[in-house]
């Protein structure tokens, strides 16, 4: 009975940890997506990274609001997309760079062409489902193929995909 509760203790442990890996590998994905060009130099310290109290999880809100963005930049290929980050911040308080990074991901998949940032799972989902309902199968297409592209360049970064290549599936049967 006792070796049990170890275990328990052990496996949610375990969950911390496996949660606490993946935030960083987001946070180092987003650092290296962030920066084109830069590349990390094998020699260097890993550096650790301390969670900030202010950082803002992107919420629905946050990633409705970038696609409706996205969807009017890519109608409309001369709008400023740093003005619509702007307001997506203002309206949601997201952060800027985010905001950016999410709507040109949406003008991207509407496209069909490959995109070099990265966002979050829930809302490459929520994404989905929206290009579904407003653009048809050949939306949801476009869609898929970029983020195959996606998911390709992040394999040649060695960055994980499993997430992504999950929710591809799960949508590639709805075309």
């Amino acid at each position: 009975m006792e070796i049990e509760k170890i275990i328990l203790e052990l496996m949610s442990r375990i969950k911390v940890l496996e949660e606490e890996v993946s935030y960083q590998k987001e946070v180092i994905m987003n650092l290296t997506m962030s920066s084109p060009g830069s590349v990390i130099e094998e020699k260097e310290e890993p550096k650790i990274m301390i969670k900030k109290k202010n950082y803002t999880r992107t919420n629905e809100k946050m990633i409705d609001e970038c696609y409706r963005y996205g969807k009017m930049a890519y109608n409309n290929p001369d709008a400023d997309v740093k003005e619509f980050a702007d307001t997506v911040m203002k309206e949601t308080g997201m952060n800027k760079s985010s905001a950016y990074i999410y709507i040109y991901v949406v003008q991207s998949l509407l496209k069909g062409e490959q995109f070099k940032r990265h966002i979050n799972s829930n809302a490459l989902k929520r994404y989905f489902e929206l290009i579904l309902v407003e653009f048809g199968k050949e939306g949801l297409r476009k869609a898929l193929f970029a983020t195959q592209q996606h998911i390709e360049y992040l394999k040649q970064c060695n960055l994980p995909v499993k997430g992504f290549v999950n929710i591809c599936d799960e949508f590639k049967v709805k075309i």
